[in-house]
């Protein structure tokens, strides 16, 4: 999936940490990806009004 000439990831480990997020979440794959590369870059939380994000451990409501 991560393998294609249409598209280029900036971190394929990113991209499929988020996935596998995603597979097991209600959140979109957007905030997936958002929360795993803030967690990555060293932020404790990422603030968000989005119910869905707000159940991941990256994220806290606004």
């Amino acid at each position: 999936m991560t393998t294609t000439a249409q598209f280029a990831f900036e971190s394929k480990t990113n991209v499929l940490a988020a996935l596998t997020l995603f597979q097991s979440s209600r959140a979109g794959f957007v905030d997936c990806l958002i929360g795993i590369k803030n967690q990555k870059q060293g932020y404790a939380t990422t603030l968000t009004f989005d119910k869905s994000a707000q159940r991941l451990p990256a994220f806290d409501t606004v």
